[in-house]
């Protein structure tokens, strides 16, 4: 007996077995090579970010020898000098791309080779070969034409080792990740890959608020404060009048200045008068931004935590998140839009944690109307994301129809949330009507501009002899000679902001009103002429709002939506070239004048974490979460009111959009409240379609 069991160690038990069986040679040579593998991955790493730091910020230059001898031929659009080696500027960030020469400023560098023309002594690019390019002007320049000019680009690593080192570091690193485990139960590469991104998703999510920052921190380094053209002017910088009170929400035209002030305040001392015309300084426009950015990053991160119940999915959420980078970039932008995102961003976060069973929801219901309050005091119509909660409660009271004290539950909070929102309504009204009594400013609605811009898309759509037949036709629907005036200027001058204002404005004049009166009465008639216009239900009218919707769904992605907030600044370089003497007040904001806001413009159309994401846009998207609704329901059986949030979170972002476009012409801008609903929606609803169905049951 004592031979068999000497011949079958297994007889033995597992203690005998452990103590005979020897250890595998190779445990050492696999230490060895995880310990290679981890300098590999930090070492390369760190000498890739390294790389593009320098890259980006120019901590180490080097020095390029150009030619000048070229000649460029008669009614050349450019003139090509051929550096010693050709430049590569995509490695690089643009802004430190300089041709330096000892006596002249250094021209900018900028991708777009047609900008180049637009400021001829500011801006060379660079064509696809790697040849500068420079205005023709410049080959009589008696410096340049000496050959005293050189190319200064950040010194870093050749295309080819970069990505060989790159291709190097992500296998180094898929390697450890599906490195063998301790644990019996992780047989097989696949499996031991899945736990280690199950581990580092759930790292992720247990540290949002650091990982979400990132982008801001990115921003704030990279690139310099935006500012949105001549709305943001109205709202942060010029007196009181009726465009900061009524036009545009009064709440956010006087919180938003308290930062602003702040921060010039540290630079020059003086009281916060709110309403009187300011001169910020640029520490003081930082300090609106770096503000912005914070409650961007704290309302991320609270939306997370609420709709995403495990750590791992909350890592899903921040990883989409940080591929949004559009979001960030209206933090980084001055005027209403940043805080209507960061607002509407707050408003579902805070209406998804009532929704929720918590210990005390008197929290929960305050932080909603606040956020609510924000909301409409940001941007008007915001009014109708404030519709949601209500209609997810009373939805879901009427699927409990059946339990009273379910559906009891449900309809208090449906009346909660519709207090809510009159009380939020009520609050902005009153806040400006009291403002206006206050500085002698009459209170009305100026919708009536706004409506008069998509109006004019219409009209302009229609051949002369219909645009008259139509006013002609909708004046006689009103007795009113101030809105028959104004439906006839619509037609043959034009809109509210081309011209129709001063006609319509001395028309009323000469009826014997002026002052404040006769601009009251002015809005007035404007609103009630182009309500007649909408009421018209005239089919080119219909189709110009269809394929505005259209293209909302087609156009809204990242790229289009973080270029509009460049492209706001780009215009108010152009607002700011025109009337000098009324941007005097925003003179230290360099990037908002020219050629500062043409290049910033053209390096955020190259930045690639900007395109990263630019193929996704709303409708695909949209897809995306109608195709995980079916699954959770279906497929896993998750009930309705777990899904019911987020599909009416989508529908409130389509009726804003929807009723933006009846309003005014399409931006990209305007589908930025959809465009962030979908996107955040996105992870909560994977989550709920990759849920078990043992975990959904009842």
């Amino acid at each position: 007996m004592r031979r068999v069991a000497s011949l079958c160690p297994a007889v033995q038990g597992p203690r005998m077995l452990t103590k005979r069986l020897p250890q595998p040679a190779t445990a050492g040579a696999a230490a060895w090579f995880a310990g290679v593998l981890w300098i590999v991955l930090v070492l390369g790493t760190g000498v890739l970010c390294a790389d593009r730091l320098n890259a980006h910020f120019g901590w180490h230059w080097r020095v390029v020898n150009v030619r000048t001898d070229t000649v460029c031929p008669p009614g050349a659009k450019a003139w090509l000098l051929h550096p010693s080696r050709p430049v590569a500027w995509k490695q690089f960030w643009p802004l430190q791309i300089r041709l330096i020469s000892a006596s002249r400023t250094p021209l900018i560098f900028t991708p777009r080779t047609g900008r180049v023309a637009e400021f001829p002594a500011l801006l060379f690019s660079c064509d696809q070969k790697g040849n500068l390019m420079l205005d023709p002007g410049w080959q009589f320049d008696p410096v340049f034409r000496a050959g005293l000019v050189k190319l200064r680009v950040p010194a870093v690593l050749p295309p080819a080792l970069s990505a060989g080192l790159f291709v190097l570091v992500l296998a180094a690193g898929l390697v450890l990740l599906a490195r063998r485990d301790a644990a019996p139960a992780q047989r097989g590469p696949w499996p031991r890959f899945r736990t280690r991104v199950q581990r580092l998703l759930a790292g992720v999510g247990r540290r949002p608020a650091g990982f979400l920052s990132l982008p801001s921190l990115y921003f704030l380094a990279v690139y310099p404060p935006l500012w949105k053209d001549i709305d943001a002017m109205t709202q942060l910088i010029y007196a009181v009048s009726v465009s900061n009170l009524f036009h545009f929400p009064a709440l956010f035209c006087t919180l938003a200045r308290l930062p602003m002030w702040a921060g010039t305040w540290v630079e020059r001392p003086g009281a916060f008068l709110p309403f009187n015309q300011q001169e910020p300084t640029l520490g003081g426009i930082y300090t609106l931004i770096a503000c912005q950015h914070a409650f961007l990053i704290v309302g991320l991160r609270t939306f997370v935590v609420t709709a995403c119940t495990t750590a791992i999915w909350r890592g899903v959420a921040v990883l989409t998140i940080l591929l949004a980078p559009s979001l960030y970039a209206q933090a980084q932008l001055c005027g209403s839009e940043s805080w209507s995102l960061i607002a509407t961003i707050f408003l579902f976060a805070s209406g998804l944690r009532v929704l929720q069973p918590r210990p005390r929801p008197w929290r929960a219901w305050a932080a909603y109307a606040v956020a609510l309050t924000f909301a409409i005091g940001s941007r008007h119509i915001n009014l109708l994301l404030g519709t949601w909660l209500p209609g997810v409660c009373l939805a879901l009271g009427a699927a409990s129809w059946r339990e009273r004290r379910r559906l009891v539950y449900w309809w208090v909070r449906t009346g909660v949330a519709g207090t809510a929102l009159v009380l939020a309504v009520f609050c902005n009204r009153e806040f400006a009507q009291v403002l206006g009594r206050h500085y002698g400013i009459e209170g009305r609605s100026t919708l009536g501009r706004t409506l008069s811009d998509r109006i004019g898309t219409f009209l302009e759509k229609l051949r002369p002899e219909e645009r008259l037949q139509l006013a002609r036709h909708l004046a006689t629907k009103t007795a009113d000679p101030d809105v028959q005036a104004a439906v006839m200027i619509q037609a043959t001058v034009g809109p509210f902001y081309q011209g129709g204002a001063e006609a319509l404005t001395d028309f009323i004049v000469h009826e014997g009103v002026a002052g404040e009166r006769a601009a009251a009465q002015c809005d007035r008639a404007e609103l009630q002429a182009m309500l007649l216009y909408l009421r018209s239900w005239h089919p080119k009218l219909l189709e110009t709002i269809r394929r505005d919707m259209q293209r909302g769904f087609n156009r809204a992605n990242n790229e289009n939506l973080t270029i509009s907030a460049y492209g706001g600044n780009f215009f108010a370089a152009i607002y700011a070239a025109q009337k000098p003497s009324a941007w005097q007040s925003l003179a230290v904001l360099k990037s908002a004048r020219f050629p500062d806001a043409a290049v910033w413009f053209d390096v955020a159309s190259a930045d690639h974490y900007i395109k990263l994401t630019h193929r996704l846009s709303v409708l695909w998207l949209t897809v995306v979460l109608l195709a995980a609704w079916a699954l959770a329901r279906f497929r896993r059986e998750v009930p309705w009111a777990q899904i019911l949030p987020f599909v009416a979170m989508i529908g409130a972002g389509a009726v804003t959009f929807l009723a933006t476009c009846v309003c005014v012409f399409y931006l990209n801008r305007y589908a930025l409240p959809l465009f962030a609903t979908v996107w955040l929606a996105l992870a909560p609803s994977l989550q709920l379609a990759c849920r078990p169905r043992e975990s959904s049951a009842g």
